[in-house]
């Protein structure tokens, strides 16, 4: 027999004696408690399988199976140990009320029941065991909070050794907290920072910053300076500390980083307003010259020496508007902003083409992102980084531009057949304008993979994340 549980707290009672099922099933329901009954230790042990009571009044007489083995098996189960058992019973002597709570069980009620003393005792226990889940969930958020802090966070006993290594002081010291943990800090805190840290100190007992100049050391050795808190807390009658710290190094990089991509942004705008300015002025200035040059020679028929010199200038505009045509795409081609990257890399890959006379085909497949401007821009400034390093240093004679995209990321691969280079080469600072190209992917969280070997040419495949935004395209090939 079983009552509604819903947001009930749900009681089963495991009893052999059907009038004790009877008094207490009324009992409980009386008073709000959704209720399941079981007349042996098996048959509770088959509910508890597939219903979860938040707690168990447990008979400790029973044939078969008694209250104590039934608590027993109970508490062997990851599934059921944390239900709290109450014992039922008329034994009053110590011996099995100790050998009770040896087994697991929370508390004791004795028969004859008073009514007053079970519910007492029950809504006490479900308070406790609500308080303890409280408890667990929040701790098991604020675990999850300092595990995916991007600061370091380590935690140290009286004795000095480490009782708490978070993901990012993994990161930060290059050592896993599997190794980290019991570990002596000396190995991983200056002395000077391990003097401040364990300082006979009333500061100490509170959370105080770290003066600048203290360093930190990695599990190869490496010293590095850091930014950090400190703290002091008692806990189960032991005092422990706690670090939390900043590699400045990475933070150093990172704002680095920020400057350069602000940097970059700002460059790119500034472009973009020369060029629109060279589009809009000095284009309609050389289209009004080539308009007065037309009349000029239209009104000096019979005059070679004038038509010559007319015809000299009419080409001197026409050079003039081709140089400020590509001075402008080099600058901000008009065609990333209006049609998109596919269609102006295809412009891009014919322009070079046409100067170099390189073989450039140029596909495209997939879904290319939606993008904005600003990986827009990086895509077209790392494929004009990779030609002009193939024109000056490849020696080739093809190459292969490739947009790939997908939901997921965009990836833009150059191949050529030139003279390529070593591994040796590759590996030096600012070779063939490589480091430029890990910059920019970089900022945008994209990688750049460079393959190459003397003879064999070099395949550069840039990839950057897309976040899931998708535009369809259509394929393309342009020699």
């Amino acid at each position: 027999m079983s009552a509604s549980h819903d947001s009930q707290p749900l009681i089963l009672i495991v009893d052999d004696t059907p009038s004790n099922l009877e008094v207490l099933v009324d009992l409980l329901s009386a008073h709000d408690f959704a209720v399941s009954v079981a007349e042996d230790g098996e048959s509770a042990l088959e509910q508890v399988a597939y219903i979860k009571p938040d707690l168990i009044l447990l008979d400790v007489l029973m044939p078969i199976l008694d209250g104590y083995a039934t608590c027993e098996r109970l508490k062997a189960q990851p599934a059921t140990r944390d239900i709290p058992v109450v014992f039922m019973t008329g034994l009053t002597d110590t011996v099995n009320k100790v050998k009770g709570f040896g087994l697991g069980a929370v508390d004791y009620v004795t028969k004859p029941f008073q009514h007053e003393e079970v519910i007492a005792r029950i809504t006490a226990h479900l308070t406790l065991q609500q308080l303890r889940r409280r408890l667990q969930e929040s701790e098991e958020r604020l675990s999850r909070v300092i595990e995916s802090a991007m600061d370091a966070i380590v935690t140290l006993d009286e004795q000095g050794r480490l009782i708490f290594f978070n993901r990012a002081a993994e990161r930060v010291f290059r050592c896993d907290a599997a190794h980290a943990i019991g570990q002596l800090c000396d190995r991983f805190l200056s002395a000077a920072l391990r003097d401040m840290i364990f300082a006979d100190d009333e500061a100490a007992t509170r959370a105080m910053w770290v003066p600048e100049g203290h360093h930190a050391i990695r599990a190869d050795g490496e010293l590095f300076a850091i930014e950090a808190s400190l703290s002091r807390a008692e806990a189960g009658g032991r005092t422990i500390h706690t670090l939390i710290l900043r590699d400045m190094q990475e933070r150093n990089q990172e704002r680095l980083r920020e400057l350069s991509a602000r940097m970059q942004h700002d460059i790119e705008e500034e472009r973009k307003r020369i060029s629109r300015s060279l589009h809009d002025e000095m284009g309609q200035n050389l289209t009004a010259l080539q308009l007065d040059a037309d009349w000029i020679r239209r009104h000096c028929q019979g005059l070679p020496s004038i038509l010559e010199t007319i015809d000299r200038m009419k080409r001197c505009v026409e050079d003039s508007a081709l140089s400020m045509r590509r001075i402008v795409a080099d600058m901000r081609p008009r065609v990333l902003d209006d049609l998109g990257i596919d269609v102006a890399i295809q412009g891009l890959v014919k322009d070079v083409s046409t100067r170099t006379g390189l073989e450039i085909r140029f596909s495209c497949e997939g879904q290319v992102a939606d993008i904005d401007d600003t990986m827009k821009t990086a895509l077209y400034r790392m494929l004009q980084e990779c030609l002009t390093n193939v024109t000056r240093h490849a020696q080739a004679s093809a190459v292969q531009v490739m947009l790939l995209a997908n939901e997921r990321e965009i990836q833009l691969t150059v191949s050529d057949d030139g003279r390529g280079f070593s591994p040796q080469t590759q590996s030096k600072p600012g070779s063939f304008g490589l480091f430029g190209l890990g910059e920019r992917a970089g900022q945008l969280g994209g990688t750049v993979a460079v393959q190459s070997a003397p003879t064999k040419g070099t395949r550069v495949v840039v990839r950057l994340p897309t976040n899931g935004r998708t535009l369809s395209t259509s394929n393309a090939a342009a020699a």
